[in-house]
């Protein structure tokens, strides 16, 4: 029997394991399982550093829908579409109430604040002529229709119409014009070939509230 050759240790298949140089620290346990931790925490450390700056800018409509459409499918997304602004983008029901009379005439009660509709403009008449949307002034909507989607939609109406024009509701980079709202009031907004639901608009809507930042100034000037 030939000893030298059956004592000898075998040589490892080049690229495995074992097939390190003599001398080499490289590939210790330590240090294996210190290059596994950096593999597996630089994915974290990209997507971290791609998150876009959204707690300063208003989510806009596509990037919202995309984890709408994502949660209705079980998919969860790293990125939070649902985080709200925080530079007066948009106003809620209850802001825009104080702006207007709660009886009679509900006409407009502060008129040099903000951007507001004319006393005798409609609700209706700025969404189409739709005919589910109720006949009456926004004062009207804003206080006899509380219980009803429409304050949101009005509510949205008036930020657009107050968006960057350095009113006391302080709202800028307002995403929704009001052609989109009036879209969006009559089903027929659409963002990358997908029709929104009413129900989609009205979170989309609701998300963008802010009063916050929009009652400072309002606090101030009055």
């Amino acid at each position: 029997m030939d000893l030298d050759r059956d004592t000898a240790p075998q040589s490892a298949p080049v690229g495995s394991p074992q097939a390190e140089p003599e001398g080499s620290n490289d590939r210790t346990p330590s240090r294996r399982k210190l290059f596994k931790l950096a593999a597996t925490a630089a994915p974290v450390l990209v997507a971290m550093s791609n998150r876009p700056a959204w707690a300063c800018t208003p989510v806009v409509p596509s990037a919202f829908i995309s984890v709408q459409l994502a949660t209705e499918k079980g998919i969860t997304l790293s990125q939070d579409a649902s985080r709200k602004g925080s530079c007066g983008s948009g106003c809620s029901p209850t802001y825009w109430r104080g702006f207007f009379k709660g009886s009679s005439s509900w006409n407009k009660t502060k008129t040099a604040c903000n951007n507001l509709p004319a006393d005798t403009l409609k609700w209706r008449s700025c969404v189409g002529g739709s005919a589910s949307a109720p006949n009456c002034q926004f004062g009207q909507l804003l206080h006899q229709y509380t219980g009803s989607n429409d304050c949101d939609f009005a509510a949205a109406y008036l930020s657009a119409i107050n968006n960057n024009m350095a009113t006391y509701c302080g709202i800028s980079k307002y995403p929704l014009s009001t052609s989109d709202i009036n879209a969006m009031y009559n089903g027929t907004y659409k963002v990358g070939g997908h029709t929104w639901t009413r129900a989609e608009c009205i979170a989309y809507i609701q998300s963008l509230y802010d009063d916050s930042t929009a009652r400072v100034g309002f606090n101030l000037a009055f």
